[in-house]
């Protein structure tokens, strides 16, 4: 059993690590995509 929970445990630290990235990663985008724009206008 604690095996288990342990690794439910793993599984979301990975899912809550995947979900900040990505919020992470959208940011750098958005921000490099409005940069390109400036700099093509």
């Amino acid at each position: 059993m604690p095996s288990s929970s342990k690794y439910s445990k793993k599984v979301l630290d990975i899912h809550y690590y995947n979900f900040y990235f990505n919020r992470k990663n959208t940011k750098i985008t958005f921000r490099n995509f409005s940069l390109n724009r400036f700099i093509t206008n």
